[in-house]
């Protein structure tokens, strides 16, 4: 047996160092040197006339015994003869008997492809990635038809294995192979006195050490982690070489299960000591995908530091958010965060154990005044948040999406805009207004927060946007009195301008305030929301200082009040009754209702779309990959808008389509298909207002016209740029 071990471990290298121009050699030394050992003892017992009886006497072979074949056990034995109580007896020790044939069939075909990247010549996909359930279920119904046929399940790994580590490269060996004992087993012809016992003996012997050099040296394939300056084996190294320790004193089915809870230990304790939380951004560096004026938006820059967003990754269990506790616990510490955004887009699964401990966290935040708020889970997350009542009142937009996991096409029920409550908020500076095209009207900067400033919050009315556009200069200079009643037929209160009463703002106090959202630009818009109604509208010193084209703006963005002519001049710098002309070169398309679809229906081809109410969506549509393995959440994130991608939003007052509008003008479009889509937003008060301004009409306008609409059409591109280095990605 010793020198069976030595042909198989030495004898390989020694014939390819005798012969090493040979292409022959490699190929089948490790099949000679397996069976020269056998050979040599087949001619010893000719030569010395040792009969087979003696050697089966003396132990050397296994008892002559022939067989029956494949249907013996089935006419040979009935039901009568089975000793049940044996068969009870041997039950508790068949899980680990299985599961060392899976350990063992895993192991088998993890050597193959260490060992050979590649599939054997003959191979139909020899590149194809190996399947590991296909491997499991071939030797499960192999073990089948061996135990219904009175076969013994014995390491089928001898055969392919060992045929590709001794150079077999082509399928057809393997074929040979199961057909030459596929014949000796039905054949039923006795071979087991014709193999000595120390031959197979020699087999188990290589094999095992081949396993305990690979077992104890797996160390080095592993990282080290430095213990007080001891540069130490990593923990996984032990693993190996315990269970073998343990088979030796006890069973190899206790070894391997003893493998299997040290590994899941020290699986959960890495676990439990990493994050979760792979990112943290604050609210003065990240915004929504939904486009804001610059007062906004300054604003957002020195208070969105009471925004907090974590993305999280992994799946959360009881040791991993322990983690995420704390990190909690640590940003609230000082009373200064207002919001915490948690994404769950790469969360596949939250054990029920983490969603108590998220539940309590909130809570403690909760009365700390510090709201907690999930976006983008599945369903499965969502259901386990929701049963654990860690999300109570989940935005409505959220609970469509997840009736059916994709984005609507087509238009839902109306519901009531969520109107802000009017919380306290400190002083503001007056407002710079810089015009493009004209002096400033106020002259001061927007005024920095002060401890005194804060310190004196007080609850005050909210402000009325119907005295605030009576009190708006007019067209042409002239101003309109406070105490004068607004006409119905007026520009600004047209029957198309409202579809909501700005005098029933005091209910978003009574209205439950979302904690779940879909995706992190809804939860970013919520948050910026609430800082923008607290910090920039909510005093009536904000009202002195703020101009009255910025209250339009929030009037319209607020209520679904329609944007005025004037206050869109005002907004971007363009001089009194410029929309006036410009309408004449425009479609006027008004009352678009929620998920229009503009691009497709009106065929814009780079037309430039004003809007003075509502708000469109700018979509990008993303391929999906044709393999759906490669699309799933640990890789892209969770997202219910399969395919498609919100660029940005713009609210009255803004162009969208620019971009393509100026490639298109200049004749550097790439490809049309890479074109955004433009449709209605559900969000901001539909129906919408949308003037489209076509490339023919634009080549008809007048230079002077042109000129104008090129400067606001760039300062909006520039703020679109300056926005989308903050907004979310």
């Amino acid at each position: 047996m010793l020198f069976m071990v030595f042909s198989i471990r030495v004898g390989p290298s020694l014939l390819n160092q005798c012969f090493p121009k040979s292409t022959f050699v490699p190929k089948v030394a490790g099949l000679i040197c397996q069976l020269l050992p056998l050979g040599l003892f087949y001619l010893v017992l000719a030569i010395s006339g040792v009969s087979w009886a003696s050697l089966e006497d003396s132990g050397w072979t296994y008892p002559r015994q022939a067989s029956t074949g494949p249907m013996g056990l089935w006419t040979t034995y009935s039901a009568a003869d089975v000793h049940w109580p044996t068969v009870l007896a041997t039950m508790p020790a068949m899980p680990s008997l299985v599961l060392m044939s899976v350990m063992c069939t895993l192991m088998g075909a993890l050597a193959i492809t260490d060992a050979f990247p590649s599939g054997p010549d003959g191979d139909p996909a020899p590149m194809e990635t190996l399947n590991f359930d296909t491997e499991l279920v071939t030797v499960g119904a192999s073990s089948m038809l061996l135990g219904l046929t009175g076969g013994n399940v014995n390491f089928h790994k001898f055969s392919v294995i060992q045929l590709r580590l001794d150079g077999g490269t082509h399928r057809i060996a393997v074929l040979m192979i199961a057909l030459f004992a596929g014949g000796l087993f039905v054949s039923g012809v006795p071979i087991g006195q014709l193999i000595p016992k120390w031959f197979l003996a020699g087999l188990f012997v290589n094999t095992g050490m081949h396993f305990v050099k690979g077992t104890l040296f797996s160390y080095r394939s592993m990282p080290r982690f430095d213990w007080r300056g001891w540069k130490l084996p990593s923990s996984q190294g032990i693993i190996g070489p315990s269970c073998v320790l343990f088979a030796v004193f006890f069973s190899p089915a206790k070894a391997i299960l003893f493998g299997l809870v040290l590994s899941i230990t020290f699986f959960l304790s890495s676990s439990a000591a990493a994050s979760p939380v792979i990112n943290v951004v604050s609210g003065d560096r990240v915004v929504s995908r939904s486009k804001r004026p610059c007062w906004e938006m300054r604003v957002l820059r020195r208070e969105g530091d009471r925004i907090l967003l974590l993305y999280l990754q992994g799946q959360l269990f009881f040791g991993s958010t322990q983690q995420l506790v704390a990190a909690l616990a640590a940003t609230a510490v000082d009373d200064h965060v207002r919001f915490i955004i948690i994404s769950l887009a790469r969360v596949p699964h939250i054990d029920p154990s983490a969603a108590r401990h998220l539940k309590a966290a909130s809570e403690k935040l909760k009365k700390r005044g510090c709201e907690v708020i999930f976006c983008r889970m599945n369903r499965e997350v969502f259901s386990i948040l929701s049963a654990a009542k860690v999300v109570a009142a989940p935005d409505p937009d959220l609970v469509k999406h997840l009736q059916n996991l994709r984005w609507k096409s087509t238009p839902m029920s109306p519901k009531p805009s969520k109107r802000i409550s009017r919380p306290a908020s400190p002083e503001l500076g007056p407002w710079t207004n810089k015009r493009l095209l004209r002096p400033a009207s106020k002259g001061s900067s927007l005024g920095e927060r002060t401890p005194d400033a804060c310190a004196d919050l007080r609850a005050v009315p909210p402000l009325d946007f119907t005295i605030v556009l009576a009190e708006t200069p007019a067209v042409g200079g002239q101003s309109r009195n406070a105490d004068e009643p607004v006409a119905p037929n007026s520009e600004m209160f047209s029957p198309q301008s409202s579809t909501k009463d700005p005098g029933s703002l005091e209910e978003a106090a009574h209205e439950a305030r979302p904690d779940a959202f879909c995706h992190e630009t809804d939860a970013l818009d919520y948050c910026d929301e609430r800082l923008v109604a607290e910090f920039c509208y909510s005093c009536e010193s904000h009202a002195a200082t703020l101009e009255p084209y910025m209250l339009a703006f929030r009037a319209a963005v607020h209520t679904g009040l329609r944007l005025p002519e004037w206050a869109f001049e005002d907004m971007n710098g363009l001089p009194r009754g410029m929309m006036l002309q410009l309408q004449k070169f425009c479609d006027v398309h008004v009352g678009l209702p929620a998920w229009t679809k503009i691009s497709d229906t009106m065929d814009l081809k780079g037309a430039l779309c004003f809007v003075l109410k509502g708000s469109v969506s700018v979509i990008q549509h993303v391929p999906l990959s044709d393999d759906s393995s490669l699309v799933n959440a640990e890789l892209h994130g969770f997202s219910f808008r399969q395919g498609k991608r919100l660029l940005k939003r713009y609210p009255p007052g803004h162009v969208a389509g620019k971009d393509y509008f100026f490639n298109t003008h200049s004749g550097q479009v790439i490809d049309q298909e890479l074109e955004p889509k433009i449709d209605v937003s559900s969000k901001l008060g539909p129906p919408a207002e949308i003037w489209v301004l076509r490339l023919e009409m634009w080549d008809r306008m007048p230079l002077e016209l042109k000129a104008t609409m090129t400067e606001m059409l760039c300062a909006q591109f520039a703020d679109d740029i300056q926005h989308s280095r903050l907004q979310e990605h």
